[in-house]
């Protein structure tokens, strides 16, 4: 059908400053990510990668939405789990 739209387009994952409005980090969606641990949401998956260049740095991070959110208070505070 001509009226339909495209059902292809492009998606990314971005980080923006909220006060200047920069893009500070981002990445391409590409589909299934080998690299994602089994038991580690998308969602969280995808905040980590993107703020790796300013974790343990003394930043805070702001979240829009809360699926990507640690499932327990210690996995938040684990350094393990933000330095590879």
């Amino acid at each position: 059908m001509a009226s339909k739209p495209d059902k292809y387009g492009q998606k990314y994952w971005l980080a923006v400053d909220k006060d200047s409005k920069y893009l500070i980090n981002g990445f391409p969606y590409l589909g299934k990510d080998d690299s994602r641990p089994d038991d580690e949401r998308v969602a969280e998956h995808v905040v980590l990668k993107l703020m790796e260049p300013y974790l343990n740095k003394g930043r805070n991070v702001t979240l829009h939405v809360n699926r990507a959110r640690p499932k327990t208070e210690k996995e938040r505070y684990e350094p393990s789990r933000y330095h590879k």
